[in-house]
């Protein structure tokens, strides 16, 4: 169950702001974490897109400067024209938006490569909070933005088809025992772990430490009583038996029969 969510507003000429209410505002949340912890994270996350986020409101300014600086120039030079003045000054002058065009379209190109790296930062921060706010049964994700979301539900003035939303900060109520179970983090098997038990008895032991032979006390040989064991028995040799001749067995005759 989402308890709370923040969705971070691209603006064309200011800062990219990742947008929360008061904390009153949420009063799911407020049943799981305190305002302190609260004013804190968003705070962290409020830096963490001041500094890391790849905004884009300087290129809106750089791309404006740039056309004013082409409409500049045209006026220039139809100035410099009728005044007979040269008209090297005015390709001079083409020569700012040119390079601010240069810089723009590369800026344009990495802008994708900075906007993924900025992802796997923001998640490597709300794993951070995870492992903190466990104990809250909370969890910290962000998301794309879906059709079930309303400017109601994330605190906004106005509508969202009026808002240039990138992403969706999220947090959201979970169960602490299915949590651990899909991290892997659970319990080895009781023989599992009676496997990786190993105790060496002796008196040639090595003593190293941590051996748990140290525990263990040897006591003397002398001290301990000794059993008498049977010997097994002997086994008495039979006296051999004489092979008697062998006869061989009597020849099979078959009559003949004379046939006329």
């Amino acid at each position: 169950m989402a308890l709370a969510t923040f969705p971070l507003i691209i603006r064309r000429w200011k800062r990219s702001i990742l947008f929360s209410g008061d904390y009153a505002q949420y009063t799911q949340l407020r049943e799981y974490l305190p305002e302190d912890i609260f004013l804190a994270r968003i705070e962290a996350l409020d830096s963490h897109v001041l500094k890391e986020y790849p905004h884009v409101w300087l290129d809106t300014y750089l791309f404006f400067i740039a056309i004013c600086f082409v409409i500049a120039t045209a006026a220039f030079s139809i100035i410099a024209r009728a005044a007979q003045i040269s008209m090297w000054y005015p390709l001079i002058m083409l020569l700012i938006p040119a390079t601010i065009g240069f810089v723009t379209t590369r800026r344009r190109n990495t802008y994708y490569k900075k906007l993924a790296a900025y992802y796997e930062s923001l998640q490597i921060v709300l794993k951070e909070f995870n492992s903190i706010d466990v104990t809250q049964q909370i969890k910290w994700s962000f998301r794309r933005l879906r059709d079930t979301d309303t400017h109601s539900s994330m605190h906004l003035v106005s509508r969202l088809s009026k808002q240039n939303i990138n992403f969706v900060v999220e947090i959201v109520q979970i169960n602490m025992e299915n949590e651990l179970l899909e991290e892997g983090e659970h319990l080895p098997a009781y023989d599992t772990s009676m496997m990786d038990i190993v105790l060496d008895i002796g008196p040639e032991a090595e003593r190293v430490p941590g051996n748990m032979s140290e525990c263990i006390i040897q006591v003397p040989p002398t001290t301990l009583p000794r059993r008498a064991h049977p010997l097994p028995p002997a086994y008495e040799q039979e006296e051999p038996v004489e092979m008697g001749p062998v006869h061989p067995p009597p020849a099979y005759i078959v009559p003949v029969t004379n046939s006329h």
